[in-house]
């Protein structure tokens, strides 16, 4: 069996003979940390340069994800918000509901884009409910 061709990968372990163990060790690789360096890794250094340039925006993307996961939440909670804002004084006095009818206006507020001002003044919420309020008493008659 001819052996003379085969190639090996550094690194591999051979049979050492008595002349080998008489050589004194590699100096230069004991004490320079820098003598075991083969290179650069060029695919990894572009992956942390990318990584390193798009960190921002990735982080702005989340960020906005997270705000409108937010406000989708504010959004469909709003009925319920603006029932525990107001007492029931506002909706029977102010805008002539009866006890009863309290939760039904708010649904028919709903239905009517209420949950579109989620993020406006008090005083246009305000003014939206007495508009729907009207709409919602000439219904009942």
């Amino acid at each position: 069996m001819d052996v003379s061709n085969l190639s090996f990968t550094p690194g591999t372990i051979y049979n050492k003979d008595d002349i080998y163990n008489r050589k004194p060790p590699n100096a230069e690789s004991i004490a320079d940390p820098n003598a075991s360096f083969r290179g650069a890794n060029p695919i990894a250094i572009l992956f942390m340069a990318y990584n390193a340039i798009t960190k921002k925006s990735r982080l702005k993307r989340k960020k906005r994800r997270l705000e409108n996961k937010k406000s989708e939440l504010l959004k469909n909670n709003f009925s319920n918000t603006i029932r525990n804002l107001y007492d029931d004084k506002f909706y029977i006095e102010s805008l002539s509901i009866p006890k009863d009818k309290i939760n039904l206006f708010l649904d028919y507020c709903q239905g009517n884009g209420l949950s579109e001002y989620y993020k406006e003044s008090e005083f246009v919420i305000k003014d939206f409910l007495i508009k729907q309020a009207k709409k919602f008493n000439a219904l009942k008659n």
